[in-house]
């Protein structure tokens, strides 16, 4: 640990999607320049504010936001001034941007595809994009590689109070970046009666933000009570506490899906076309294939991700999650 000790300084750019799973799909990384670089002050440089969650989180320390124009006055003199011993780039493609990363004076620089940066990392397009960001940090001198599994040690500061003896399905129907991606309330509403017709003791419990505040009428008209809690903007040690405990997660493609992800819990992901687009280039990057892991999408001919049926959904979580022997 005495090198890693001797770096005081890290600079990482961070991708420029400002959505709260792309964000999320980055705490593995982090965390693996927190452990191995305890005494380094972590800058991260990016072109939107929403980083400001990871030094949240004390994930990082710094972060610096610049303008997309003018890259050798927002970039490169900034960062030359910093005098950064490690810049790493998480995003792809930025001939730009990697030119100021050489220019830097940094003695080490790490990233994808691209002659600028020691052992550079090919980034897979066919693997869950969590895993690329590892990769790319198993490519630094780390004494202690950490995984995926980092997530479940979030947990430990959770605050929320739920008797996890009782057997709870938690629901996430966000979607940011549109409608296309939403399976809906109703559907989702109507998957929890389906299922309390054989189980009727079944809490569930519905991860909110306030882009899906609007649904809490519908949630409270449609379903008793005693069966549904409603978490609205949690904090994601909560929600990583929740889904590890549940009997499974369903969800849309969406920012809070990635935490059940990653830890592991049991999961079901939802997904439609947006227009003619298929969803499967996506998925391959955006889900990560696990044993305990289920996709669903709409059918070829019908696209809409609300024309899955409820039904469908409730013979995956009956035969794999709530059946005999689970």
């Amino acid at each position: 640990m005495k090198k890693n000790r001797s770096i005081k300084k890290i600079v990482v750019f961070a991708p420029n999607k400002p959505f709260f799973g792309a964000m999320l799909v980055q705490l593995p990384f982090y965390a693996n320049l927190i452990q191995n670089y305890p005494d380094a002050e972590i800058t991260i440089f990016s072109p939107v504010n929403h980083s400001q969650f990871f030094i949240k989180l004390g994930f990082a320390h710094k972060h610096k936001i610049y303008k997309r124009k003018k890259y050798l006055s927002n970039i490169l003199l900034p960062l030359r001034k910093l005098k950064p011993d490690i810049v790493i780039n998480l995003r792809r493609k930025s001939e730009i941007l990697d030119l100021c990363i050489l220019l830097s004076g940094a003695k080490e620089r790490y990233g994808f595809e691209n002659w600028t940066y020691k052992n550079p990392v090919p980034f897979n397009v066919y693997k869950y994009i969590a895993l690329n960001y590892l990769e790319l940090a198993y490519s630094m001198p780390l004494e202690k590689k950490v995984g995926l599994e980092v997530i479940n040690t979030i947990q430990d500061k959770a605050v929320i109070k739920i008797d996890t003896t009782k057997k709870h399905i938690c629901f996430m129907p966000g979607g940011g970046e549109g409608e296309y991606k939403r399976w809906g309330v109703n559907n989702f509403c109507n998957l929890a009666l389906t299922l309390l017709k054989s189980h009727n003791d079944l809490l569930f419990v519905f991860i909110l933000g306030d882009q899906e505040k609007s649904m809490i009428e519908t949630i409270k008209e449609k379903l008793p009570e005693k069966n549904y809690l409603i978490q609205l903007n949690s904090d994601v040690s909560d929600i990583v506490k929740l889904t590890k405990s549940s009997v499974v997660t369903v969800a849309n493609d969406c920012g809070p899906s990635h935490l059940s992800q990653m830890s592991g819990a049991n999961y079901i992901g939802l997904w439609g076309y947006k227009e003619e687009d298929s969803p499967f280039h996506k998925i391959r990057e955006w889900h990560l294939p696990r044993d305990n892991a289920f996709i669903i999408t709409a059918s070829e001919d019908k696209k809409d991700i609300k024309t899955i049926s409820p039904e469908t959904v409730s013979l995956i979580i009956e035969g794999r999650f709530l059946g005999k022997n689970n």
